[in-house]
């Protein structure tokens, strides 16, 4: 097996949990429909970094991580939005 093969995999593999996570937060948050003790500022900070992340990971041909921070980014943009949505709403 190639090395930059099992590294991607490796990486990929981290990147499933959060992923997993993010999309449960965004469950609770569509289920509660309020959003209470968050601040969306590193909200915000992480949707970017999951963005860049998708970016970078193609441009360096780790399709794993690619595929695995893209489920990532979905999830942390839509709950993101969703927050946002929710905290401006009551407003």
């Amino acid at each position: 097996m190639d090395k930059l093969y099992w590294l991607d995999l490796v990486n990929s593999l981290f990147f499933v949990i959060p992923a997993i996570a993010m999309w449960l937060n965004v469950y609770k948050l569509v289920k509660d429909k309020e959003i209470k003790g968050v601040k969306l500022i590193p909200a915000y900070c992480f949707s970017a970094s999951t963005l860049w992340g998708m970016y970078y990971y193609y441009q360096i041909g780790q399709i794993g991580s690619f595929l695995t921070i893209t489920f990532m980014a979905m999830g942390n943009t839509t709950w993101t939005s969703l927050a946002v949505y929710y905290t401006y709403r009551k407003k």
